[in-house]
């Protein structure tokens, strides 16, 4: 049986996820998570334009799972620090398989976490105005701090994560 975040995501026909096979739901249904293999590459090979689409994919993912959850309202930030984590960990960790999870945590939290396969530990980069790239982990840290969640690593680096409160959001409503 198919959970209802992953049906969600398919019926509204935007997306094909047959690529990524089956995301799979937490027995309760707080969570998802999905496994998905990117190219292995180079610091200066080109981005396939199948990992580039994986970006766009885990976003529906996200806005699915939020949906299902009754938490659309935070949907723009939400997505927003999935797609940057997702497009970190396919950039620079010069690996072949990332997981996303995203999940729900004590009632009051929503976390997303992302893992790959780098060595490194990711750190903010303080670009100036004119850069076109580098201010991804920026913006999620101004996002979750702005909800007041917090960002972070662990596994050597490997996985990045970020947290957004749930409670905060139902207070604004």
């Amino acid at each position: 049986m198919r959970p209802a975040a992953v049906n969600a995501f398919t019926k509204r026909g935007r997306q094909d996820c047959s690529s990524l096979g089956t995301p799979e739901m937490s027995d309760n249904g707080d969570a998802m998570r999905v496994r998905f293999e990117v190219a292995k590459r180079g610091p200066r090979d080109q981005l396939p334009e199948a990992d580039a689409r994986r970006v766009k994919e885990m976003r529906y993912l996200a806005k699915a799972c939020l949906e299902h959850w009754g938490l659309a309202d935070m949907s723009d930030d939400v997505v927003l620090a999935v797609s940057e984590l997702v497009t970190n960990a396919i950039l620079h960790s010069h690996g072949t398989e990332i997981t996303l999870v995203i999940g729900l945590q004590d009632d009051d939290l929503l976390r997303i976490s992302v893992h790959d396969e780098t060595p490194w530990l990711p750190v903010i980069r303080r670009v100036d105005g004119d850069a076109e790239s580098g201010r991804g982990l920026q913006l999620v840290e101004w996002m979750t701090t702005a909800h007041n969640g917090a960002w972070g690593t662990s596994d050597g680096g490997a996985t990045t994560w970020c947290t957004f409160s749930i409670a905060a959001e139902r207070g604004r409503w």
